[in-house]
């Protein structure tokens, strides 16, 4: 759970580009303009069941009804990962159902920028993120959902689609 003042509410989301696991170029805050989206970053692979404590409320609640989306953001440095990209993506592809392969956006690279800028201190959690139509942090949270963040989380995304 975030602890402490709400970082970054109101900042604009930085920029991250990467690919889809359907190999399309996704900018993002860009690619989610118009919608309310939650951005889920993630860089330690055990936390797939954290990045997936939120989604699921967002998808069930939220997906079905015009005018919301979801990224997942799995964030991988190192040299190591450029290089064996084709490999890790093909991976993930072979793990994930492909009516999702739109939502998993991978960023290869130095993410320390990225985590520095959204004053993330703990790389081993999932870090959700509500974007409201620009590209503007509306909410945040970390590690796990539960029942209390998932509802904030969803009355806040349902908010800003009123707007």
């Amino acid at each position: 759970m975030h602890n402490g003042a709400p970082y970054n509410i109101g900042d604009k989301f930085p920029l991250i580009s990467g690919h889809d696991l359907e190999k399309n170029e996704i900018t993002l805050p860009g690619s989610a303009k118009g919608h309310v989206t939650l951005i889920v970053l993630v860089s330690e692979r055990n936390a797939q069941a954290m990045v997936d404590s939120w989604i699921h409320y967002f998808e069930e609640e939220l997906c079905k009804k015009k005018g919301y989306m979801y990224y997942e953001v799995p964030l991988i440095s190192g040299a190591w990962g450029k290089f064996f990209s084709g490999f890790i993506d093909g991976g993930m592809r072979a793990g994930i159902s492909p009516e999702k392969h739109a939502n998993v956006v991978t960023f290869y690279g130095d993410y320390g920028n990225i985590y520095e800028a959204l004053n993330i201190k703990d790389r081993k959690l999932a870090h959700p993120f509500l974007i409201d139509k620009n590209g503007m942090i509306r909410w945040r949270n970390s590690g796990y959902s539960n029942e209390e963040g998932a509802r904030e989380m969803i009355n806040v995304a349902k908010a800003l689609n009123r707007e």
